[in-house]
């Protein structure tokens, strides 16, 4: 059995966004937490971040591993993140360093799309699936 080919450096790149995003996260997420009036609410708020941040990051290695799905996931998960920051309302308690790591996210992802959508990476993915 031959060995999957490398991926090509947009891709590798881009996957490293995709984690340096995941990783600002960590700031909404601990903040979330701190806002959570506590008991069972805070528990769910951890619980469905935690399931989030898995997600994402199989994603991640799926997309790096040349699963067009994930790469259609992710474009689908960086639209709805772009839509909700332009256009959500951002609740008032919301700290400086939170929302400048969403909108830092934000960028970063819309950046992996584009590399992972451009040429050479569309070709990789392509000849992945055949």
């Amino acid at each position: 059995m031959a060995a999957a080919p490398l991926p090509p450096g947009k891709v590798v790149l881009a996957v490293r966004f995709l984690w340096a995003s995941l990783g600002l996260g960590i700031p909404s997420f601990l903040y979330e937490i701190s806002r959570a009036p506590g008991g069972v609410e805070a528990g769910i708020t951890i619980a469905m971040t935690l399931v989030f941040f898995g997600l994402a990051a199989y994603v991640n290695v799926s997309i790096y591993r040349a699963r067009n799905w994930a790469r259609i996931v992710g474009l689908i998960l960086t639209v709805l993140e772009v839509g909700i920051l332009f256009l959500g309302t951002t609740p008032p308690e919301e700290a400086v360093i939170e929302a400048v790591c969403n909108w830092a996210a934000a960028a970063l992802d819309a950046a992996a799309m584009y590399l992972l959508f451009a040429t050479p990476a569309s070709v990789w993915f392509t000849r992945a699936r055949s």
